[in-house]
């Protein structure tokens, strides 16, 4: 199935379509919603027309990841413990008990989101950052997709060095704060990667295939260190005589292992992404970083 183009105007549709949805309890829509902020705020950046209305634009989107972000983080939890409890069945009776107290602190959390959105109009906003994309486009700040190709090139190089700074300096031993900055810069610059793919620069989308495997593992392992965080947090709710908490011991045990195995795995393959990365940032042209990574 071919992908979806990620144009801005796709994300706002995604924005202004999937919002109730996302309140009501639907895991994937709410983590459309959170990807197309992203998206929105990096085309965003890429504008100079009324600069104070794009910052407030782009603060608004903030706002609203910021907000969803906790719902989001149990919604991936839930998923990673039930494959957990499928893929491992003598870890069922751990993982049982963190899926029940993840439903509970999911519950709160999209109960406390409930009010904390109540005064977000997301239509309006989207109708906003509209009037703001055409508007650029009517004073040529932007293409006609939207986008300044030349703004958009030197966002990636940028974009690239800052990954390519954060890889570098993760280093061979396992750091969860190195590691969690290298993730961070990898999304940085697939949201500008997507957008130049959007604007038809030439290797984009070669390169954000080539970035995203990178992303899929810290990623999971993201998501392993956030499930073992709520495992930690249960087992230290638990009193002292309770019979689960060795079996608590065990889920933990479990998933770090995973962790340092995906750690492993990214410093073997940190070379090819600094590689990659350097080229972007150097600007060396995207035919060649085509056709070495392919």
């Amino acid at each position: 199935m071919p992908q979806t183009i990620a144009t801005p105007e796709v994300a706002l549709r995604v924005l202004a379509q999937r919002w109730n949805r996302a309140l009501n309890g639907d895991a994937s829509a709410l983590h459309a919603v959170r990807v197309a902020t992203r998206r929105l705020r990096e085309a965003l950046r890429l504008l100079d027309n009324h600069p104070r209305e794009g910052r407030k634009l782009r603060r608004a989107l903030k706002r609203i990841a910021r907000r969803l972000g906790p719902v989001r983080e149990v919604d991936v939890s839930l998923a990673l413990i039930a494959q957990i409890a499928a893929a491992r069945h003598d870890l069922l009776l751990p993982c049982d008990r963190v899926r029940l107290r993840l439903t509970e602190v999911g519950a709160s959390r999209r109960e406390r989101l409930a009010k904390r959105v109540e005064d977000v109009d997301t239509k309006a906003l989207a109708s906003r950052i509209d009037r703001h994309l055409r508007h650029a486009r009517v004073q040529g700040v932007a293409s006609s997709t939207g986008l300044d190709r030349s703004r958009l090139i030197s966002r990636v190089a940028a974009r690239a060095d800052a990954l390519s700074a954060a890889a570098e300096s993760a280093g061979a031993l396992y750091a969860p704060e190195a590691l969690h900055d290298v993730r961070i810069a990898a999304k940085k610059l697939r949201y500008a990667l997507e957008l130049a793919r959007t604007a038809r620069v030439t290797g984009a989308a070669v390169a954000v295939t080539r970035l995203r495997k990178y992303q899929d593992l810290l990623g999971r392992l993201h998501d392993l260190q956030i499930l073992a965080a709520h495992v930690a947090r249960l087992q230290a709710r638990l009193p002292v005589d309770d019979e689960d908490l060795g079996a608590l011991s065990d889920l933990l045990v479990y998933l770090e292992d995973q962790c340092r195995s995906l750690h492993a795995t990214f410093v073997e393959r940190r070379a090819p992404l600094v590689t990659l990365t350097s080229e972007l940032a150097s600007g060396v042209s995207q035919a060649r970083i085509a056709h070495r990574h392919a």
